[in-house]
């Protein structure tokens, strides 16, 4: 005889299952869950340390993860070396300054305002941020960046006049890179 199907439901024993937070979303960490892994990342000095590279030539980045969820980057800095202003192609992140200071432009209502982050600052944010990071001190600095959903393409933009106005689009796998400077960045040399 054929147990009915009530009681075989009531003999179901269900066990929790633990699923990380990006299981829950198909492709997008939250962006809690991004700044929980670029902490987890910067608290990982055996991983990152002994990967750090200065060069005064060009900016240097290294991955260190990558999978359909997120991207990982370690980026480090030389007195006046920057980015453009850009934003991440419709991906969230955090970035964290592991060693050294950095200067941030962000646009905030179309205004840039600048924005000193000392060793041990964390910043995170939605994938319609817009900002420019330089380095803002002597000697070198480092920082750690996490992007979900992995880098595929970067805005950048121009402001012209008041207006935000976005100069193009690229594709990229790749941390942002150095490009001319934002004003506010102008005097990061001069930064003690």
């Amino acid at each position: 005889m054929v147990a009915p199907f009530s009681s075989v439901l009531e003999q179901t024993v269900v066990s929790p299952v633990h699923l990380e937070p990006y299981l829950l979303s198909p492709s997008v960490l939250t962006r809690t869950a991004i700044n929980q892994r670029v902490a987890a990342l910067a608290a990982d000095t055996d991983r990152w340390q002994s990967l750090l590279h200065y060069s005064t030539d060009e900016r240097w980045y290294a991955q260190l993860e990558s999978n359909p969820y997120y991207d990982a980057w370690l980026l480090s800095w030389t007195p006046g070396q920057t980015t453009e202003l850009h934003d991440h192609g419709g991906s969230s992140g955090a970035f964290t300054v592991l060693t050294g200071s950095l200067r941030e432009v962000v646009l905030a209502a179309g205004l840039p305002r600048h924005v000193d982050r000392p060793a041990g600052s964390t910043v995170t944010f939605g994938s319609k941020y817009i900002h420019d990071v330089g380095h803002a001190g002597h000697g070198p600095a480092a920082s750690l960046h996490v992007y979900s959903p992995p880098l595929s393409t970067m805005n950048y933009y121009a402001i012209d006049r008041g207006e935000v106005l976005r100069t193009r689009t690229e594709a990229t796998e790749t941390p942002e890179r150095g490009w001319p400077r934002h004003p506010a960045l102008a005097t990061l040399t001069a930064v003690s």
